[in-house]
């Protein structure tokens, strides 16, 4: 009596865990909708991107860019090449974060670990692309909007939690 009260408890529990781990990868899919970047003219705040536009191929219009390149300094020259690996980040996070989701929907925590580590690593080079060629001294800015510091921090969390779920996935004894 005492064990089937026992492993009921487990599978409630891994219910619970599947439920609240799904619900995570969730709530980071969604943020990709938020705004991901802001632009600021001389303060004002102009325009934002939001993650799944900027996945999709952000096409700036050429006044934009004519005033852009000759207000702001940039780091080094943006190549179109650096637009398609920027795409690709945000692609790659968004799919590891939906592969996430449903290893964790599954209940396979080991793979959706896997996953949010590799949607949250994505995410953090995309942040250490547009950085390397941005530089804010003049007077269009161009800074990460609170859209991508949730996607990132829940990002973490999710892979942080599924790691502790996987290692606490055990029937006990």
């Amino acid at each position: 009596m005492y064990e089937l009260r026992l492993h009921q408890m487990h599978i409630a529990s891994k219910k619970i865990k599947d439920i609240s781990l799904s619900s995570l990868f969730a709530l980071v899919l969604i943020c990709f909708f938020f705004p991901f970047i802001n632009v600021k003219c001389a303060g004002v705040k102009t325009t934002s991107f939001s993650g799944i536009t900027l996945a999709k191929g952000l096409k700036i219009n050429k006044s934009f860019i004519n005033m852009y390149t000759k207000t702001q300094k940039f780091k080094r020259e943006i190549k179109e090449s650096d637009e398609i690996k920027l795409r690709a980040l945000l692609w790659a996070s968004v799919i590891f974060t939906l592969c996430g989701l449903v290893s964790s929907f599954l209940g396979k925590y080991l793979f959706s670990s896997i996953f949010g580590l590799a949607g949250t690593l994505m995410l953090l080079l995309f942040w250490y692309g547009v950085n390397s060629f941005i530089k804010n001294d003049g007077i269009i800015n161009i800074s990460f909007a609170p859209g991508f510091w949730i996607t990132l921090f829940l990002a973490i969390s999710s892979t942080i939690l599924s790691l502790y779920f996987f290692r606490h996935s055990r029937i006990p004894s």
